[in-house]
Parts: structure tokens; sequence; C-alpha cells
């Protein structure tokens, strides 16, 4: 029987049957953890990120995978991979983009499951990443979440020889007044920090209580691809994430990404923002520190045109420059029409 879906999100019966290409795969007990891994002509890395979910040392997952739409090997990749474990799924269906396709994935799965992960199709796990987060949220019930640390390396899998990646993930924040205070290693993640950065910073690297995804909604396509920020700081307004300091991912970069996608995310991340600050979710003590962090980034936009101006890089304060200056009217709107 066919679950219904609202929102992106399952509901109806707990078991389900996923269509894997040529074959049907029978419904069964619900596993613990829900891996929902998107792909777009992903075949040059989509085996060996698989790999690293079969490599775990955790056993009890399923792994949907989600194809958006590729025009490369990427589904009969998928479809091959999935024959070699029944705990694998594939399903496709029309480019929609990262945010839609996790929805359409998340959907696939058996909703009976007690965590859920979103994982790049471009990332690998070390062995012991689902032990080491699913262990974190057993002995922290109090958390909605888990997160660890990540390394950066290149399209081969190999660690970047200055990669400081774990090191500026282990740098949390909390805006007291106008001050950053740093959180000790010991100290979950919570909402204050969140909304400051993005935390986990890729998805992979963060263990998700069923439970809470289902309450917060599906991912916002419109905030992508600041999509998982805000969803982070949706997790993060119900309650705190354990942290773990351990790497737990392989990030591979791709040379020149930032450059191709810094205009949308710029403008995902200020959409993310806007809607940290707007929720109906937020207490009033969470929308006047939503508020304090969006001032706080509007003067560090101010502050980046500037810098940028007096060196002459005049291309960089050209793009920021628009941003800047909606990151200070959203400010003054919010203030003078809370609602």
């Amino acid at each position: 029987m066919t679950p219904a879906v609202h929102g992106g999100i399952v509901t109806g019966p707990e078991t389900l049957e996923v269509d894997n290409g040529a074959r049907r795969v029978p419904a069964g007990p619900s596993p613990r953890v829900s891996i929902v891994m998107p792909t777009f002509n992903s075949s040059r890395h989509l085996v060996s990120t698989v790999e690293s979910v079969l490599a775990q040392t955790f056993p009890d997952w399923e792994l949907v995978l989600i194809d958006d739409g590729s025009t490369d090997d990427t589904v009969r990749l998928s479809r091959e991979v999935a024959e070699r474990d029944h705990r694998i799924r594939v399903a496709t269906s029309a480019h929609g983009g990262v945010a839609a396709a996790r929805n359409r994935g998340l959907a696939r799965t058996d909703r009976g499951s007690e965590f859920v992960v979103f994982l790049d199709s471009d990332d690998t796990w070390e062995p012991d990443a689902l032990a080491t987060l699913v262990t974190a949220l057993e002995d922290h019930p109090e958390c909605v979440a888990a997160h660890a640390l990540a390394r950066a390396t290149d399209l081969d899998g190999r660690q970047f020889e200055a990669d400081d990646l774990a090191d500026s993930m282990r740098k949390r924040c909390v805006l007291h007044g106008r001050t950053l205070v740093d959180l000790p290693l010991s100290a979950p993640t919570p909402f204050a920090a969140m909304l400051l950065k993005n935390c986990v910073v890729t998805p992979g690297a963060s263990l998700i209580r069923r439970s809470v995804l289902e309450s917060v909604g599906p991912l916002v396509p419109a905030t992508s691809p600041a999509d998982d920020w805000d969803l982070a700081v949706r997790l993060a307004r119900r309650g705190d994430f354990h942290f773990i300091d351990r790497v737990v991912l392989n990030w591979r970069r791709h040379p020149g990404s930032l450059a191709n996608t810094s205009r949308r995310w710029r403008w995902g991340t200020l959409v993310a923002r806007r809607r940290s600050v707007q929720s109906e979710e937020n207490t009033p003590a969470q929308r006047r520190l939503a508020m304090a962090v969006l001032l706080e980034e509007a003067r560090t936009r101010r502050s980046q045109f500037a810098a940028d101006l007096s060196s002459r890089r005049l291309r960089e304060a050209c793009i920021g420059l628009p941003y800047t200056l909606l990151t200070y009217f959203d400010y003054c709107r919010f203030r003078l029409f809370p609602r």
C-alpha cells in the first residue's frame, strides 16, 4: 500500500514497497536510520559514496537514492549498486533541485525509522560515522539532532594540505550584545549558534530525530542552496544539536564551486535569514535573537563591502552591495512591521 505524502513528509502505513528499477523490494522491519541521497549527474562519485555507506559498522539503515533528472549514467549506476544490497532503493523524478529531491527521497523512506540523515552523493563517510552519530543521540535524548566534523578533499578524495574545515566547524559562537562568544567543545550547538552560521556545514555530518524533522516540515526549495541551513535553524528552534568533536565525513570540494554558486548562495542565505526572523514558531526571545543576528549580518556585509572598495575589488563590491542593502532593508521593515 502506497503511503500518502503531505508537504514532503510520509504519512500512512509504516512499511512500504519501492520500485527499485526492474524489481520490487518487499517491505520489512523498519530500520533505525533512513539515509536520503539526492543524485543529479552524479556518476563520477556515486559508487564510492554508496560504498562508504555499505562500509558502515552500524548496519541498521536504509538508503534511498532519489535521482533528480540526471542525464548521465547515474540512474543505471544507482540500480546496479542497489542490486548489491536489499537496504538500498532507487527512485527517479524530473529535475526540481536538491531541496525538492531531498523531500521526495524522504517521502520514500520508511516512516518507522528513528533517525534521518541527508547525505550528498559526492561525500563519503568514515566507517564509524553512523555508529558515532546514533550513539550520540542515544546518550543525549534531550537533543533534536547530532552533528560532527568533516574534512575537505579534492575530487579524488585526497585531503587538502591546508585543510582547516574541521577547525572552522569546531568554532561555534553565540552573540552577546555585539560580541561573539565562542562555545566550548563540550557544549551543544543551540539555536543562537545556528542562527549565526550553518554549524553543520554539510548535511551528511548530521543525524536528525525523525519525530522532530516531521514536526518542522520539509525542506524549502526557495532557500536553496542554503536549504539545509534553513532546516537546521528550524530544528534548533526545537532543541539543541549535540556536538561531536570527531571527523565523520569527507567533503569533496569542486574547483570553482564557490564562484559558480556565490550569487545563488547569497540569495538562498538571505531568504533563509528572513525566514529565521519571520517564523511564527519563534518565541519572543527567539525573535529578538534572530533580529540581533540579522543586524549583525547587515553590519558584517557593510564591512565587507567597504573592504572590497578600499582594496579595489570592484566586482566583489558590486556583487555584495545589493545584499548589503537588502539585509538592512529587511532589518528595518521587520522592526517596524513585526508581522
